[in-house]
């Protein structure tokens, strides 16, 4: 009985292993830029590519989860980011934003409605998550982006070091040549960890 217990366990972990391999082999590297590296997944059944961001920040997971919770602030802290980030519902740890991308003159703005909830995984390791949430009479400016899904992962690395993972559907909303969608890809999360940083620092 043991050996058998043992045996489904070991084949449960090699399973486990092996399809974190395979989904882990998905992303191809696309850039490393001030501690930032930047892959992307363009397989799978997303509709458009996926983009996963990960760096280090001198702050405990604690420290860069109270950021991560000010949702109020979002406009402020991400203004690199993003031209707004307007609060329509709110609680302590979760939101509806009506977030607004700053877009090249001849462009229109793009935005969309997302719903980001918080939570704790495990001591010291945080999760989160966004996804659309558009309601009727909800705000909007320029063009609405039609794929929005993301996560922010916060793993403890030392007690005043973090690793994070940033993790979104590259959507542009528009038909861009590849040159253009990789650049984009590139500096938002750049940019997004500068935000970070920043506001860290403080």
């Amino acid at each position: 009985m043991e050996g058998t217990q043992l045996a489904r366990a070991f084949g449960l972990t090699f399973f486990l292993v092996v399809s974190f391999a395979r989904a882990d082999s998905a992303f191809e590297f696309l850039s490393r830029e001030e501690g930032v590296t930047v892959e992307v997944n363009r397989g799978g059944d997303r509709p458009v590519p996926q983009v996963r961001a990960t760096s280090e920040l001198a702050a405990s997971t604690d420290r860069i989860a109270q950021v991560l919770t000010q949702f109020s602030r979002y406009g402020e802290i991400f203004s690199e980011c993003w031209a707004k980030a307007d609060v329509l519902e709110a609680s302590p740890k979760s939101a509806r934003l009506h977030v607004v991308w700053r877009y090249p003159f001849f462009f229109r703005n793009r935005d969309s409605i997302n719903r980001y909830e918080f939570k704790q995984v495990a001591n010291g390791t945080y999760l989160l998550t966004w996804r659309e949430d558009a309601k009727p009479g909800d705000p909007e400016e320029g063009v609405r982006l039609q794929y929005v899904e993301g996560k922010v992962e916060l793993r403890p690395i030392s007690a005043k070091k973090s690793l994070v993972t940033y993790t979104f559907l590259g959507d542009l909303g528009g038909d861009f040549s590849n040159g253009v969608r990789e650049a984009a890809w590139k500096r938002q999360p750049l940019h997004y960890f500068q935000a970070l940083a920043k506001e860290l620092a403080n």
